[in-house]
């Protein structure tokens, strides 16, 4: 009888499962809490890869732990999200990545401060 889900005994990290039906891709950034750089990379299951990422099974981010998830996007094929991820790679995206970062922190920042003037 098959096992449900299958073992992931190929290779030392496995191989990730998805149910046959989950048929999107997904590019995903992480910010490593240590130098506060970015990370992108894709994957068909983003839970179980960001879990990799911070239990140091992956090699380029083992040293850059914490990481926190920034970002995630849907595509319907892997191609598309292979491109997108080659784009936020390079110095146009990389420089979108750092606006879209300084925009979520202004915006914290001004829901503090809200917050904190409604309580006087």
């Amino acid at each position: 009888m098959a096992e449900f889900p299958p073992s992931a005994d190929k290779g030392r990290l496995g191989r990730l499962w998805r149910p046959r039906w989950t048929n999107m891709e997904y590019v995903y950034v992480l910010i490593s809490k240590r130098d506060g750089d970015f990370y992108t990379g894709l994957s068909n299951n983003v839970p179980k890869r960001f879990q990799m990422h911070n239990s140091g099974l992956v090699k380029s981010t083992k040293g850059r732990r914490p990481l926190i998830l920034f970002r995630t996007e849907e595509y319907a094929t892997r191609k598309e999200a292979a491109e997108r991820e080659k784009f936020l790679k390079s110095g146009v995206g990389r420089a979108y990545l750092k606006q879209l970062l300084q925009q979520a922190e202004m915006a914290e920042l001004a829901d503090a401060l809200d917050s904190k003037s409604s309580s006087l």
